[in-house]
């Protein structure tokens, strides 16, 4: 008779608590779309090495947020820390240009 196979319960090693952080924790960062020459691109200021690119701006945030899942997924593997967006607040100025255009020339 042959010998019986011992099953043995399969054991995930420890990745360490540096990563068990990243896995429960969500992250949210600021995304920012502007228009390029050749269509649109998407871009994060905390996370510059990811660039998402598209001919429209929902094209260009669907490449982003693939990228970064991919880029957030290498970190977590490695056990790099992921980064937290530390933007408080985002604010948008207007500059009436006509007034400063008028005001510059008077001097």
């Amino acid at each position: 008779m042959a010998d019986a196979a011992v099953v043995r319960p399969r054991t995930v090693p420890s990745a360490g608590p540096a990563t068990t952080a990243h896995v429960n924790a969500t992250r949210r960062y600021i995304v920012l779309i502007a228009r390029g020459p050749s269509g649109h691109v998407a871009f994060a200021p905390r996370l510059p090495e990811i660039i998402g690119r598209g001919r429209g701006r929902n094209g260009a945030y669907r490449d982003f947020k693939a990228k970064l899942s991919e880029h957030i997924a290498g970190l977590v593997d490695r056990g790099v820390p992921v980064p937290k967006d530390d933007v408080a607040a985002v604010k948008f100025v207007k500059v009436d240009l006509s007034t400063l255009a008028s005001e510059t020339s008077l001097l």
